[in-house]
């Protein structure tokens, strides 16, 4: 069912919000990989966590939405294929950021039945926006 995913889409929106860098991994497996255009791999759930401490750190404030489009469960393993939208204010002042496109999740049933992303994937649909997110 399209909930499983949706619960953990819901859970990882709202820890954008709060700005909860512990709650945002925590969704993640152990050895999940997050793939950002124009940086290298963010390796595994403690490199998650710290990523996005510093993101938090430069952007405290955030709106976030995430709208899946297409989702495909195939035993332990499912995708969830969509589109995001964010918006954060930088803490060293100026005007808001802004960065919508799409994204790819591949997510594995965990011993338990709860679903964790093992890998994210994301591109921008704005010319060249990707290019400074989350830089510190």
């Amino acid at each position: 069912s399209t909930s499983i995913s949706a619960n953990t889409a819901s859970a990882y929106a709202a820890a954008w919000a709060r700005g909860s860098a512990a709650e945002i991994a925590a969704l993640y497996t152990h050895d999940a990989l997050v793939l950002y255009p124009n940086q290298p791999a963010v390796s595994g759930r403690s490199a998650i966590l710290a990523y996005f401490r510093g993101f938090f750190g430069d952007f405290p404030k955030n709106e976030f939405e995430l709208a899946s489009a297409e989702v495909i469960i195939n035993g332990q393993w499912a995708f969830d294929r969509g589109s995001y939208r964010w918006k954060g204010v930088p803490r060293a002042g100026g005007r808001p950021e802004e960065d919508n496109g799409k994204y790819l999740v591949v997510l594995q049933r965990q011993a338990d039945s709860t679903w964790k992303v093992a890998r994210d994937m994301d591109n921008s649909d704005r010319l060249a926006a990707q290019a400074t997110r989350g830089e510190r």
